[in-house]
């Protein structure tokens, strides 16, 4: 949690977190069966060693003997957001559709939550000043914020529908944030953003790759 900006959002709901985009996936497995939403998670490299399969979220994978040491994962179906702590807390990172052949060692993850929201029409509310204050600008496409009058001056924030990547440098560089749906009053100096991207849901068949 970030001192002092938490968001007003559902409990349940990470506020805005310090996150990396997911590393590219790999070449895609075979089409997965429609409605399919799940992450197969690995101890080794390459998809080897034990293994665990969710569709659900995982509040506390050390309850389940496997926190801290997933490194290499397949997502079917709906991206996933994983955390570096329990509850969904820490560092969350955004895993797309396909596969992660390594996961590097600080991504430690300890939490894994499906995306539920429906990812066809994306929306997020840009706000100069905090309290949703100020010149305001609605997003719904990957956007370069450098082109634009809302680099580095966003205060706060709504994700109307999501989840967003937001970065503190242009195309898509310096540190990254998890945005998940919600009301963020706040948004402190240090999280300047100057782009922003969609996690997007390509089904293997229709866009993917």
């Amino acid at each position: 949690m970030a001192g002092g900006s938490s968001p007003t959002k559902p409990s349940r709901r990470a506020a805005l977190q310090r996150a990396k985009a997911g590393p590219a996936p790999a070449e895609q497995q075979c089409p997965a069966q429609p409605g399919v939403n799940k992450i197969v998670i690995y101890e080794h490299a390459d998809f080897e060693g034990l293994s665990r399969e969710f569709t659900s979220d995982v509040p506390d994978l050390h309850e389940l003997d496997f926190g801290d040491c997933i490194c290499s994962l397949r997502v079917v179906g709906q991206p996933w957001i994983a955390y570096t702590a329990p509850k969904y807390e820490g560092d969350a990172y955004a895993l797309e559709e396909g596969e992660y052949r390594t996961v590097e060692k600080n991504k430690a993850f300890s939490a894994l939550r499906l995306v539920h929201h429906d990812l066809a029409d994306p929306q997020i509310t840009l706000y100069e000043e905090p309290d949703y204050a100020g010149q305001s600008k609605v997003v719904t496409e990957e956007t370069n914020l450098t082109y634009g009058y809302f680099n580095d001056r966003v205060s706060s924030h709504v994700v109307q529908r999501g989840p967003w990547i937001a970065y503190t440098a242009p195309k898509y560089e310096g540190d990254a944030y998890a945005l998940e749906e919600g009301e963020y009053r706040t948004v402190e100096k240090n999280k300047a953003f100057s782009a922003l991207r969609l996690v997007h849901h390509d089904l293997w068949g229709e866009g993917g790759g």
